[in-house]
């Protein structure tokens, strides 16, 4: 007997396996999705928890850099140098001076204020960060408040007792 009522249950298997394929293949998605989010891919406990110590230190280092007046300066760099290692550490030895000389002479008081952190990379011992913050800058040549918008990236490595900044760049 062949005719529209054979073909009926054919289609409705069809139908049916084409459907099933479509909802393994969105559950398949959405589980991989969730173990990225999560941090599956083996020390799914301490990720988080690493990730967020990583970014806490990334915006100390960043609220630190654009905030303050001439006169915590010396006080700045030491908080900064407590928080670094590597490159950064060298930069703020051989510069820590003459960033305090340059503020004194225009008198600079700014406020820091993070905008959004993100966490781009989290290994064992490396973490990067993007970090976007506004400083309102005042100065003798703008003594009112001047907002100014700064993208950082930090890259942290990790130090026996947390993380430490070993490099700290803007970004575009």
């Amino acid at each position: 007997m062949s005719g529209p009522a054979s073909g009926a249950p054919d289609r409705d298997i069809r139908r049916w396996v084409t459907r099933t394929a479509v909802l393994v293949l969105v559950l398949a998605a959405v589980l991989a999705g969730l173990g990225v989010l999560i941090g599956l891919d083996g020390d799914q406990h301490s990720r988080p928890a690493d990730g967020s110590a990583a970014r806490v230190v990334a915006e100390r280092v960043a609220v630190t850099l654009a905030s303050g007046t001439e006169a915590d300066v010396p006080r700045r760099v030491e908080e900064l140098k407590t928080l670094s290692t590597g490159e950064f550490r060298t930069q703020l030895d051989s510069t820590g001076q003459t960033w305090q000389a340059i503020l004194q002479q225009g008198k600079v008081d700014s406020r820091g204020t993070v905008v959004a952190v993100g966490l781009e990379r989290l290994d064992t011992d490396r973490a990067d960060v993007l970090i976007a913050l506004t400083a309102s800058i005042r100065s003798t040549a703008a003594p009112r408040p001047d907002a100014r918008h700064y993208r950082l990236a930090v890259e942290l490595r990790r130090a026996d007792d947390g993380w430490r900044a070993a490099r700290v760049v803007a970004v575009p």
